[in-house]
Parts: C-alpha cells; sequence; structure tokens
C-alpha cells in the first residue's frame, strides 16, 4: 500500500512510501510472497532432492488496515501526497527536516466492525520497520539523492521506526476514531546542503498493527 508519492527532481520532488499491515489474534492483513525455482538438468550422474515449504494463512479481514487523513477519512488511493519542493528549498545548513509535515493515520478498513470482533481490552499497538538511519527511511531507489529521507514519526513526535518503538492507544468502543493512529511523514535532509543528485525517492516502511 503506498502512502506517499512525490517527485525530486530540478524543480520537483518524488516520495513514494509503501505500506504493508499484519496484526495479531487473528486480525490480520495478509501479506504473501512467492519464490521462483529453476532447474537445469545436464546429466544423470547425480540426484538430488529439495524441500520446497509454502505456507499461507485464512485470516479474518475484520481489522484489514487502511490509510487515513488527518481528518478520519480514508484514503482510497493508499497514497498521502506531500507538498512539491524544489532543490533549493531541499537545501539546508545541516540535517534538517523540509517541507511541511503532513499527518497520516493507520486503522481499520471498518472501524465498527473491527471493534465488534469483539476487542477484549479496547487496545491497539503499531510498530514499523523499514531500511532506515534512526526515524529517517532511506531512499532506495536506486537513482536520485541519497542524501534526502523520510522521517517518519508517531504524531506527537515520539520514534516508531527504533527496534521495539511502537505506538500503543487505548480504544473507546463509542468512538470508532480512536481505532485509528496517527503518525507524520515530512522529507529529511539527512546530511546538509543541496540535494546531491535529482530523481525519484523511494522509501519503504512496514507497518504492523494489532487490535486486542
Amino acid at each position: 500500500m503506498n502512502i506517499i508519492s512525490k517527485m525530486i527532481e530540478k524543480n520537483g520532488d518524488f516520495l513514494f512510501f509503501g505500506l504493508s499491515k499484519l496484526s495479531k489474534h487473528g486480525l490480520l492483513g495478509a501479506v504473501a510472497s512467492c519464490i521462483l525455482l529453476s532447474v537445469n538438468a545436464f546429466a544423470i550422474e547425480d540426484t538430488t532432492t529439495s524441500h520446497v515449504k509454502f505456507s499461507g494463512q485464512f485470516v479474518l479481514p475484520t481489522c484489514d488496515a487502511a490509510v487515513y487523513d488527518a481528518n478520519n477519512t480514508i484514503v482510497p488511493s493508499g497514497t498521502v501526497l506531500l507538498p512539491s519542493l524544489d532543490s533549493t528549498e531541499a537545501t539546508t545548513i545541516g540535517r534538517s527536516s523540509i517541507g511541511e509535515k503532513i499527518v497520516f493515520k493507520i486503522g481499520p478498513v471498518n472501524p465498527q466492525a473491527c471493534i465488534d470482533v469483539p476487542l477484549t481490552q479496547f487496545k491497539v499497538d503499531v510498530s514499523a520497520s523499514g531500511y532506515s538511519s534512526g526515524n529517517v527511511l532511506n531512499n532506495v531507489s536506486g537513482s536520485g539523492p541519497s542524501n534526502i529521507g523520510v522521517e517518519v514519526l508517531q504524531e506527537d513526535g515520539s520514534s516508531i521506526l527504533n527496534f521495539g518503538d511502537q505506538a500503543s492507544q487505548s480504544i473507546n468502543p463509542n468512538d470508532v476514531n480512536t481505532t485509528l493512529v496517527p503518525f507524520s511523514a515530512q522529507l529529511y535532509n539527512k546530511t546538509g546542503g543541496a540535494p546531491n543528485a535529482n530523481g525519484y525517492i523511494l522509501s519503504v516502511a512496514t507497518f504492523t498493527t494489532a487490535y486486542y
């Protein structure tokens, strides 16, 4: 699921930010992967046996996660846009966030249905991981500025990307909006100075949600 998309060129920026989700107690978003194997036989002088494991699961879609904007409105495309910046606006004296901070939220596609599962503790935990330096996701596109990344934080400024960090929130069963957990995303100059290249920024994070 794409969260943020933006273009960095001479007069603009591109940011692509991906999301996938998981959860506990059967309230999971499904993630699938596949393996492609290639086998060539040149002689029958030696025979080997390979064991390939396949796994899958059936999940309840009730708390499947989605992306919301700051006004608690679901974003059908899963894409949150950051304001455009030119190279001058992206130039800083030292390490610094750049551009406007955008609030987005992670929550169930159908919050009321998620509450009605039923939950027992009325609590949600969210953690996140990705190829990052501290709170800043690195650019992994290979064709853009390596010194510009994406800073992802909890809305209150707390860390979410560092190992072991997570956002915990109580849920009011009478307020579906309390199932949505707020975060912020902002472009970040990791070295100071101007962007060291034009091109794309691709940053990816994985959010894991657990509703109890």
